[in-house]
């Protein structure tokens, strides 16, 4: 299943969207917390 992922920075802003394949998504960003939005569902992941 393909699903459409959308990363935002914790001030709203969008880092970039991915279509996830497999449930992967890789993006780098300097943010050390971002939401990451899956259809209707949210939630926060700290970057290493």
């Amino acid at each position: 299943m393909i699903y459409n992922i959308y990363i935002y920075a914790t001030d709203g802003k969008l880092l970039g969207s991915q279509k996830a394949v497999n449930g992967t998504v890789s993006l780098s960003t300097s943010e050390s917390i971002v939401i990451c939005k899956i259809g209707e569902t949210s939630i926060k992941i700290s970057v290493k």
